[in-house]
């Protein structure tokens, strides 16, 4: 999934850092939202890579940096990747500090939601790539 985040020059090392922090396998309860139909016993756990690039941009606005944030699992979580997206953008923005990002991390719970960082919104989030292992779709089993 890929989606997009104007960060000021300023906190991109904070971006990056957070993306590490979130980067690997992790236990993201905290990151998921909750719907009707969700059960306790869901494994939560997921390995989750996340790669930020300079993004480009339709506007001209030389002062803003757009930067293109993709995130790479087996699976997502019901709105993981928003409110990682939620999370990266508040700790740029000085919102969050890292230490309430290993808190999430650290203590998974849907109570563990730190509503600083509102939900990212849908609109600039598109799935990009999609890879099956040929064994999941072999014929006959």
């Amino acid at each position: 999934m890929q989606t997009c985040a104007v960060v000021p020059a300023v906190q991109r090392d904070r971006l990056r850092e957070c993306a590490e922090l979130l980067s690997g396998e992790h236990d993201f309860r905290s990151f998921m939202g909750t719907r009707k139909g969700l059960t306790e016993d869901l494994v939560t756990r997921r390995h989750l890579d996340i790669e930020l690039r300079p993004g480009a941009t339709c506007v001209d606005a030389p002062h803003l940096q757009f930067w293109d944030i993709v995130f790479s699992s087996k699976g997502f979580l019901y709105r993981q990747v928003r409110r990682t997206v939620a999370v990266l953008v508040a700790v740029a923005q000085g919102r969050l500090s890292l230490e309430d990002v290993q808190h999430l991390l650290d203590v998974p719970s849907k109570d563990s939601w730190n509503p600083r960082a509102a939900t990212a919104p849908p609109h600039g989030l598109y799935l990009q790539h999609v890879v099956y292992d040929p064994a999941d779709l072999a014929e006959g089993e």
